[in-house]
């Protein structure tokens, strides 16, 4: 018994996709389909893949109105598709399909209702009688069941969409109540765990505090013996250090050199003049004239004696920077005696006290540091020049030495010189 649905006009392309999909829903039945076009043009075609057809995708892609009918059969049961209706006059509105299930038909009544269900569905199919107010031509009628149709088609998709969005928000909100609830007990372990973290390093940090505190209630408690030795063992090994290699800086070194170069070229002006001098002592004695002599003569000593006594001086002064030089070596070795010594009298000093109970008797303490830190040895004399000496010893043998300069007269007392240089040497004694 066939069956016509009726359904608007629509594009090949979803007319061959509809029959694409019963094709695959029906693949074990081995679906076949053929078409007609307008111009009498007629093409078989797998239904399951319209595509491979060059003619039918050249007609999907025009997604035109060219088809004029359309045959489709799988496993006994046909459907045919006829452009404007199986009538003689055709509708410009809709179409007629006819459903014919033969009597060898192998579909199922599940397939049969997938089938119904899928070309009511792609095609849109409309109900030419149901219509509101008074009825007019045919072709009003349809229009109005197309109309009528499509209302109720957007009826529908409206109430799914409410409903599919109802259901949506519905589990959303499950979604998320379990995710928050989730959260929250999550949140909640976490807190707990923090908190027992908190609380043990926070037991763990009192108890570092409070062996921190014994530890330095302890170290403050016992003796600074162990500073006090270090300190004196950096004493100790710097004095060493200074020993092994004692030398005056380059700028002190330097200092030096003007004077070493002043007296060397005094030296040097003594000898050049008493060059000359001994040139005209030469030339006075070839004059046979002897009051002639005298004054290249007395030349002649007083740069000779400049000369040598300046060369003397050089001599001194290099000798008392190396005595200086050796008494601080010397200096130094007893610092580091001195230190020894020191070091010991305050260790005895405090065992004394451990032991007794009260401080070192000040007579033992006196005694065991005597002349400690204490400068001895002998000194680097005063350096004097030879003329300084001479003229010391001139005014040593003199009661008075009057020294007339223009109309200034000087007296010079030797005894109280001595005097004032005695008080003064010993006020600069340590």
């Amino acid at each position: 018994m066939s069956q016509i649905i009726k359904i608007p006009r629509l594009k090949d392309k979803a007319i061959i996709d509809c029959f694409k999909e019963i094709a695959e829903n029906l693949s074990a039945h081995s679906p076949s389909a053929n078409l007609s076009l307008l111009g009498s043009a007629s093409i078989n075609f797998d239904p399951q893949q319209p595509e491979q057809n060059q003619d039918i995708a050249d007609l999907i892609k025009k997604n035109s109105e060219l088809i004029f009918s359309l045959s489709f059969s799988a496993g006994g049961f046909s459907a045919r598709l006829y452009r404007g209706g199986a009538a003689e006059t055709k509708s410009p509105y809709t179409d007629d399909i006819n459903l014919a299930p033969g009597n060898n038909c192998k579909l199922t009544e599940s397939e049969k209702i997938e089938l119904g269900y899928t070309i009511i569905k792609k095609l849109k199919a409309i109900e030419p009688g149901r219509t509101v107010g008074s009825k007019g031509s045919k072709e009003q009628e349809e229009l109005a069941s197309i109309h009528e149709a499509t209302l109720k088609r957007l009826e529908e998709l409206s109430e799914k969409l409410i409903s599919d969005n109802h259901e949506y928000r519905e589990k959303l909100d499950l979604l998320h109540e379990h995710k928050q609830n989730s959260l929250e007990e999550e949140f909640k372990e976490k807190d707990q765990t923090l908190k027992k973290e908190y609380q043990e390093l926070k037991d763990l940090l009192q108890e570092k505090e409070q062996e921190f505190e014994n530890r330095k209630q302890e170290l403050d408690s016992k003796s600074n013996t162990h500073a006090r030795r270090q300190i004196r063992k950096d004493i100790i090994g710097e004095i060493k250090k200074r020993q092994t290699e004692f030398k005056l800086t380059s700028g002190t070194n330097k200092l030096r050199t003007p004077i070493a170069l002043a007296m060397l070229g005094l030296i040097a002006v003594f000898v050049v003049l008493s060059g000359f001098s001994i040139r005209d002592f030469y030339h006075a004695l070839t004059l046979n004239n002897t009051s002639a002599l005298w004054i290249p003569g007395i030349k002649q000593i007083v740069y000779s004696f400049g000369a040598v006594g300046s060369i003397l001086f050089y001599i001194r002064w290099q000798n008392r920077w190396f005595e200086q030089h050796s008494l601080a070596e010397f200096h130094l070795k007893q610092l580091e005696l001195d230190m020894e010594r020191a070091s010991w009298i305050v260790e005895t000093s405090l065992e004394w006290n451990d032991a007794k109970g009260n401080s070192i008797p000040p007579e033992l303490l006196d005694s065991l540091s005597r002349n400690l830190f204490t400068p001895q040895g002998e000194k680097v004399e005063n350096l004097v020049h030879p003329a300084d000496q001479l003229a010391s010893a001139i005014m040593g043998t003199a009661s008075m030495v009057k020294l007339k300069t223009g109309n200034t007269e000087v007296e010079i007392d030797p005894r109280k010189l001595r005097k004032v240089k005695t008080e003064i040497d010993t006020n600069n004694q340590p």
